[in-house]
């Protein structure tokens, strides 16, 4: 029988799943990438004898075995709160389909490693984990932090634009408005509030956007009071916009024509 030769990628892929059971969705994959680079530490941080890293493995079945003597390895389902966001559960799903490992992995081993109660024991803490592993790479720590305030940022933006799209009402018709005014008030109200752009004679109150993020209430507060304000100005600004192109098609075309 042939020696295995896919260990390195298939052990890359499972450790990333061992962190991320017990790891805030998916921001440990800075930390990751920082923690396959020195294989001694990382051998030691996961449990997993060093040496036998190095050797061929004869089997398939020997290999899970190996990955599945990690101490941060276990059968025993998640704590409350540790559960991943179910689109990125299944974006996951639908990649490791296309790997066979995985899905020998998932389908065949796991089952059996559960029924069997080999492998049903305590690991370690989400924060326990995290704040061993920033001791073992002190370096993780700032990449690990960089990576929840880029998705805190990420977070309140999607917040911000939502509370802007639910606080313009939809049916300005019946408010004697014009059809276009929604879409116009919350394009210019996202520039507004999310960009600070101050050509549209509305400021944005101070504190509704500080240094490290928004007032969320502030941000419904301010659409409430000016959307009718913003709109009508996206309204004038789209038009001025739509003539502006309709001349330079125009010159266009008539250059061509000379």
């Amino acid at each position: 029988m042939q020696p295995l030769k896919e260990i390195k990628v298939f052990l890359d892929g499972t450790i990333i799943l061992i962190l991320r059971a017990s790891s805030p969705k998916g921001l440990w994959q800075a930390l990751i990438y920082q923690v396959w680079n020195i294989t001694m530490d990382t051998s030691q941080f996961l449990g997993l004898d060093r040496e036998r890293y190095w050797t061929r493995f004869e089997t398939v079945e020997v290999m899970f075995e190996y990955v599945a003597s990690s101490r941060l390895f276990t059968t025993r389902p998640r704590e409350e709160g540790e559960d991943e966001e179910e689109g990125k559960v299944k974006h996951r799903n639908r990649r490791n389909s296309r790997r066979p490992l995985f899905v020998r992995w998932k389908e065949d081993f796991l089952p059996r490693a559960r029924a069997s109660g080999k492998y049903d024991r305590a690991v370690p803490a989400r924060d326990e984990i995290r704040d061993e592993a920033f001791s073992t790479w002190p370096p993780a720590r700032g990449l690990y932090e960089e990576k929840v305030r880029a998705f805190e940022v990420e977070r309140q933006l999607e917040e911000v634009s939502r509370r802007i799209r639910e606080g313009v009402p939809v049916d300005v018709e019946a408010l004697g408005l014009p059809l276009g005014i929604r879409g116009a008030a919350v394009r210019e109200l996202k520039r507004i509030v999310v960009e600070g752009d101050e050509t549209y004679g509305v400021v944005l109150p101070e504190g509704v956007r500080g240094e490290v993020g928004w007032d969320l209430e502030g941000v419904e507060k301010f659409v409430e009071e000016r959307w009718v304000e913003v709109g009508r100005v996206g309204l004038v600004r789209g038009f001025g916009r739509m003539v502006e192109k309709r001349e330079a098609k125009r010159g266009k075309e008539e250059e061509r024509d000379v």
